[in-house]
């Protein structure tokens, strides 16, 4: 694939796996002789923005990092509006995998030197003709000949010097040996394996959104257990500064009041910060930024 390459990376991908790895990725680029940018990504929103302005450019779009990055760009490029390269630079870059793509970022940029486009749901395409053609090659041909010309020692139009020959050929190979049959069946393989490939990334997808929903689900549901927390917390400590102030329970009694209220805040702010966190993860899943009422929906 010729071209510039924008590199959009997400620097928090594998645990900041894509930026230990990103200068070995930029070293290959330029043994390639190619120009390319680096552009660092801040949000869901912010990768599809610069996905979006580079295919615009006539870039080669080039996410590296998990599946979320991969998902966010990929769904901008959906309609064909520019190419995609994969370069695994998280967690389990399942997507990569699945189409074949080394999981070492500076192997996969070599594809870009020796990869062909592709569209995945072409592939399954092409294994369905692959199949029409080998079936064809079983079926018997029927051939039309037509010859005419001038015969004799010289070179006359006119009875006697005029020919011409029709021949009508019907050919059916009944053996080859299997060897007709073994093309199907392999075709047929490739059209199988193209299919499971296709839903398997399906699948994936699927259950990767699904995993979203119920973190997120969860989350929610700790967050209002945080917050019953917190209004008891605070309900308990009016009490005890009443107490403190009428003189009932002592100085220790009161700290531990407050205390136990400073906690519960706590804790209720961090799950707020969780349930974000697996906002932003389903809106990753999602690759739309709009999240579903239902898994799928």
């Amino acid at each position: 694939m010729d071209g510039p390459v924008c590199l959009i990376v997400n620097p928090h991908a594998g645990a900041g796996r894509a930026i230990k790895l990103l200068p070995g990725v930029e070293a290959e680029l330029r043994a390639q002789g190619r120009r390319f940018r680096v552009e660092r990504t801040t949000s869901m929103e912010h990768a599809q923005e610069l996905a979006r302005e580079a295919a615009a450019a006539g870039e080669i779009v080039a996410a590296m990092g998990g599946d979320g990055i991969t998902g966010a760009v990929a769904g901008e490029l959906r309609d064909g509006a520019g190419v995609l390269a994969i370069l695994p630079g998280g967690r389990g870059n399942d997507f990569a995998r699945k189409l074949g793509i080394p999981a070492d970022p500076v192997q996969a940029c070599e594809l870009l030197e020796s990869g062909i486009e592709r569209r995945v749901d072409e592939l399954r395409k092409a294994a369905e003709e692959q199949t029409r053609i080998a079936r064809k090659q079983k079926w018997p041909t029927l051939s039309l000949g037509v010859d005419a010309g001038s015969q004799g020692v010289d070179y006359r139009f006119g009875d006697g010097y005029n020919f011409s020959v029709a021949s009508l050929v019907f050919t059916w190979r009944l053996f080859d040996g299997g060897g007709d049959e073994a093309r199907v069946r392999q075709a047929r393989a490739a059209e199988r394996q193209v299919v499971l490939r296709q839903e398997e990334i399906a699948q994936q997808i699927r259950l990767e959104v699904q995993q979203a929903f119920d973190r997120l689900t969860t989350a929610r549901d700790s967050l209002a257990t945080a917050a019953a927390r917190a209004d008891a917390a605070r309900a308990a400590f009016r009490i005890a500064s009443r107490k403190r102030d009428e003189g009932v329970i002592s100085q220790v009694e009161f700290i531990d009041a407050r205390s136990a209220l400073t906690g519960a805040e706590l804790n209720h702010n961090v799950t707020r910060f969780d349930v974000l966190a697996r906002h932003a993860e389903l809106e990753y899943a999602t690759s739309t930024g709009e999240i579903p009422v239902e898994p799928g929906a």
